[in-house]
């Protein structure tokens, strides 16, 4: 498990991305400021991914999906870990 805070991981990753001014906008209006969430001057979110990564430190899977409520199943999760 990882919390990415400041999005250091997310980015080597490849799985962050920089809101657009208008999407900062719509965050603004509905009271979300993302820099201060993450603790950081930039507008980042990351998109759901989870990584099985072994002791060598190789992923040896990865799922990643832009939509949130698109996650690696937990029984999959399991699984994967099994094979460890």
């Amino acid at each position: 498990m990882l919390s990415d805070l400041n999005g250091r991981v997310s980015e080597i990753y490849r799985i962050l991305y920089e809101l657009p001014v208008y999407l900062q906008n719509l965050y603004t209006k509905s009271g979300m400021d993302l820099t201060e969430f993450n603790k950081s001057d930039r507008w980042i979110l990351p998109d759901t991914a989870t990584f099985i990564i072994d002791k060598e430190g190789i992923i040896r899977n990865a799922h990643v999906n832009p939509d949130l409520m698109r996650r690696m199943e937990p029984q999959e999760i399991i699984n994967q870990l099994k094979k460890l």
